[in-house]
């Protein structure tokens, strides 16, 4: 899991504290990929990816309209697991997760091919 700014600044406490809560809950709502979450705040935008599936495909979010609850960061991350073909349920094992990831379709370069 990585907190990193898309910037040469270093993170705002702000951004800091708004990071580690992203994170936060999506490990809790989905720890069979956990591992692999990677947040990134850029004026204003944080940036969701998970890298055990592919390193450029992500989702956006602006800060400023991020809920409290935090239901916006669990519809992106879920989203981003829905895009390739990795189930959401909560109650999966990891290894039937990283089962799926592996047999995966990928492309050329080896990440894996979203849905169209």
């Amino acid at each position: 899991m990585f907190l990193t700014s898309d910037t040469s600044e270093p993170l705002t406490p702000l951004e800091r504290d708004l990071g580690v809560k992203v994170l936060h809950e999506l490990k809790r709502h989905y720890p069979a990929v956990a591992p692999g979450w990677d947040v990134a705040i850029n004026n204003g935008v944080l940036y969701i990816r998970n890298t055990l599936l592919a390193g450029r495909m992500g989702c956006c979010l602006h800060t400023a309209k991020i809920d409290p609850e935090m239901k916006k960061v669990m519809r992106a991350g879920g989203q981003l697991l829905e895009r390739y073909r990795i189930a959401r349920d909560k109650a999966l094992s990891e290894a039937s997760v990283l089962h799926s990831i592996e047999t995966a379709p990928r492309a050329a370069n080896g990440e894996m091919i979203p849905e169209a």
